[in-house]
């Protein structure tokens, strides 16, 4: 699909609060061997989006250099924690 396909699923997680609280605890609590990244792909894929990680990538990279996060704080694979702490979830939706 494409990177407007994530920005589809971000909108969707800001627009449904009950949606994104689904998003982080499947985040939270799927396979930890996975990246972070790998779980919200995994997630958005179950609930019908279609994008791969590496367009979620280029989709973080872009937000957190939007917000003038350095490189490091934008790479999805550093991104940990709940929104608010720069989470993943955070980037995506840009409530961080």
């Amino acid at each position: 699909m494409s990177i407007s396909e994530v920005g589809r699923f971000a909108d969707d997680l800001n627009a449904n609060w009950a949606f994104r609280a689904d998003a982080e605890k499947y985040e939270a609590n799927a396979n930890q061997d996975k990246t972070p990244l790998a779980r919200v792909v995994a997630f958005a894929a179950r609930k019908g989006y279609s994008f791969t990680i590496d367009e979620a990538k280029e989709y973080v990279k872009a937000k957190g250099e939007e917000r003038g996060l350095p490189a490091t704080a934008a790479a999805p694979h550093l991104a940990r924690g709940p929104p608010s702490a720069g989470g993943i979830l955070g980037i995506i939706t840009g409530d961080f």
